[in-house]
């Protein structure tokens, strides 16, 4: 029989563990193949592959970690158990970290449909509905993300929704950044209308923090009215 081990999934935006499994040959790279995580929904864990599709297209895959090798079967699924008690899961009483769907498993044997209950369907409609509400104009995403420099992350945080719907909303509307724009550190700049200090890219000048600004150091006003 095979050696197993135990294996976490890493959001790499936060450096947090949201998955921990036991396996042997590649089954901890198996998460990762677009043709299980292009399709959450058909999985038997939609949560857990709507969190790793969302990392994939956002260009910020999950790391994967093995955390303990050669174990035996048992040995292997005593600690996959006991790591999942620790960092808890979610939708769950412990309200936890995991996306796990079992206390003492990674997830359901292969082939074996596990329906969403009452409460996870509600709150991924909550989640679905809170993602639609951002419907920007072509000019005020133009404005944001060229005009003033704003990285799609800060446009997520300012309008409270996630990193993908932004990407998603500038590919509809053929919004596309210049290379010369894109930037891999940032600087302190002091905006020209508020006076407020923001952080920019090193290789861009943005001389205004915020839309709001912009609009009112050039029209006079927030609404951009007279």
């Amino acid at each position: 029989m095979s050696e197993c081990f135990v294996y976490s999934l890493i959001d790499p935006t936060t450096d947090e563990i949201f998955y921990i499994g036991k396996g042997t040959g590649y089954r901890d790279r198996s998460h990762l193949k677009p043709s299980v995580w292009s399709h959450p929904q058909e999985t038997t864990n939609p949560f857990l592959y709507h969190k790793i599709k969302s990392l994939m297209e956002n260009g910020t895959p999950p790391v994967v970690h093995r955390i303990r090798s050669g174990l035996s079967d048992e040995e292997a699924y005593k600690l996959e158990e006991s790591l999942i008690q620790e960092y808890g899961r979610r939708f769950s009483e412990e309200n936890g970290q995991l996306f796990n769907i079992s206390d003492n498993r990674g997830g359901s044997p292969s082939g074996i449909q596990k329906p969403w209950g009452e409460d996870r369907r509600k709150v991924h409609q909550d989640r679905c509905k809170t993602q639609r509400k951002y419907d920007p104009t072509y000019e005020e995403l133009y404005d944001d993300y060229i005009t003033l420099n704003k990285m799609r992350k800060e446009i997520a945080k300012e309008y409270g929704v996630s990193e993908v719907l932004v990407k998603k909303r500038l590919q509809e509307l053929g919004i596309k950044k210049p290379k010369s724009m894109c930037y891999p550190k940032r600087n302190e700049c002091v905006c020209l209308y508020c006076h407020k200090s923001f952080s920019v890219a090193s290789s861009v000048t943005r001389t205004y923090c915020s839309r709001a600004c912009y609009l009112a150091s050039r029209y006079g006003s927030d609404d951009g009215s007279e």
